[in-house]
């Protein structure tokens, strides 16, 4: 009875996406249980791996309009990284971050300065 159908699935498996065998486990003079095994094809594994990471974008999608923002997925990070090609410039992002930390320490400076010229005008 199993036969014609695993013949069926087995004879076309890339149009099924899995061969299949089973092992007939007997107890006693019986037959029990029918052990199967499942072998799929290459194919239907990439497929399977492409519904998962389909699936992780709908939760993504799903979660960004539940927050109202738009949702940015990694493929449409990655293409507008291509298409755009833009490079940062690691020596003017250094200068910059140099010169924002010089003026915060020189604004901090200025502070520390400022406060006990105020405390002696107020004569604390």
């Amino acid at each position: 009875m199993l036969d014609p159908a695993l013949k069926q699935i087995n004879d076309d498996p890339l149009g099924a996406g899995f061969s299949v065998e089973y092992t007939p486990i007997r107890k006693g003079r019986f037959y029990n249980e029918l052990v199967f095994q499942i072998t799929k094809t290459p194919k239907r594994i990439q497929t399977d791996k492409l519904i998962k990471r389909n699936a992780g974008d709908a939760r993504k999608i799903k979660a960004a309009k539940e927050r109202g923002r738009p949702a940015l997925l990694d493929t449409d990070i990655n293409r507008a990284a291509q298409e755009t090609r833009y490079e940062l410039d690691m020596n003017e992002i250094q200068r910059q971050f140099w010169a924002q930390y010089v003026n915060s320490c020189v604004a901090q400076r200025t502070a520390v300065q400022i406060r006990p010229a105020i405390r002696a005008t107020l004569g604390g």
